[in-house]
């Protein structure tokens, strides 16, 4: 059975973690290096270029880019009010783009105060099926979500639908386990141990399961006899493979 463990969250509190990477300069279509294309003009000629360009999407998440941090070779200033603008152009708006502006809210920074509430709004808007790069940002975006709720809103329930769509859709390992450890204490969720058991179970053979969350998974989970269920397989961390149908 998975062991008491109080969802204060350790495990949730990494979900964030693993989605926080550095402002991505380089976004790539096709055979185009935008990076390339960028590279030699100013912050006036890029603003000309990303008019009636087929990557105009991409020039201009690049020049969202450079107002949001400031670029010293393009004798950019930061201004945040400018970023927005780039990166949230309607015609042209890129998932990423709202998944930065969304993290810029979460921390805070970059001409912008800490809000939680604009955070979880730019990050619902990156889910938006359209976007071109929607399958590379929806599951951290949906992850996302669901710490702020889990960590700092402390609303477990409204990150439970986040939480789904991120293991039901995209596999995710972190939602697996958050999922089990919710059912298995009803933290936002009606406690279900044979939910918990089922994904546990997704989370320990999901092929994205490196050694260190098989050990953390093995450490709470006690033998075979003590789960409810009915199994024919368990490997040696005691870990059940489902085989009843839900």
């Amino acid at each position: 059975m998975i062991k008491r463990l109080l969802i204060s969250i350790s495990l949730a509190t990494s979900l964030f973690g693993t989605q926080v990477t550095p402002i991505q300069t380089n976004p790539i279509q096709g055979n185009i290096n935008i990076e390339k294309m960028v590279e030699n003009r100013d912050i006036r000629e890029l603003e000309e270029l990303a008019i009636n360009n087929p990557y105009m999407a991409d020039i201009n998440f690049m020049i969202g880019v450079y107002y949001m941090a400031g670029d010293k070779i393009k004798n950019v200033e930061p201004n945040f009010e400018k970023a927005i603008k780039h990166l949230t152009k309607d015609e042209n708006n890129l998932a990423m783009a709202n998944y930065k502006i969304a993290e810029i809210y979460y921390y805070g920074g970059f001409g912008a105060k800490q809000d939680l509430e604009k955070s979880i709004q730019y990050f619902t808007k990156s889910l938006n099926q359209e976007f071109k790069d929607y399958k590379s940002v929806a599951p951290l975006s949906l992850l996302a979500i669901s710490n702020i709720y889990l960590e700092k809103l402390y609303d477990y329930e409204k990150a439970v639908p986040y939480l789904m769509r991120a293991a039901q859709e995209f596999n995710k390992v972190e939602a697996e386990m958050t999922l089990a450890f919710m059912y298995y204490e009803g933290k936002g969720i009606l406690k279900n141990e044979i939910e918990a058991n089922y994904w546990i179970n997704k989370a320990y053979f999901n092929k994205d399961a490196n050694g260190d969350i098989k050990a953390y998974i093995s450490n709470y989970i006690e033998p075979v006899n003590n789960f409810n269920i009915e199994s024919d397989v368990k490997n040696s961390c005691g870990v059940l493979r489902w085989t009843v149908a839900r």
